[in-house]
């Protein structure tokens, strides 16, 4: 990434828009493979953390609910 990173720095001020262009969509397309990678990474530790638990991923897709903090709105009364 970094030496995508640096290529789209060195034609940046430059006069050629389509190497401007072509730096930026190598660039984008390297993010976007990283990104895809954490985001299968995540999950598949979410699935496995599901299963530790005593839960299975298909048990989530089902609807099956897993026990745990609930976010509720509360007003505080003072006597």
């Amino acid at each position: 990434m970094e030496e995508k990173i640096d290529a789209l720095k060195k034609v940046k001020d430059g006069v050629d828009v389509e190497a401007v262009k072509k730096a930026y969509e190598d660039l984008n397309q390297t993010v976007q493979k990283i990104g895809q990678a954490m985001y299968q990474a995540s999950s598949a530790g979410q699935a496995t953390s599901d299963q530790g638990q005593g839960g299975t991923a298909e048990g989530q897709a089902s609807g099956e609910k897993k026990e745990g903090p609930v976010e509720a709105e509360y007003e505080e009364v003072k006597k």
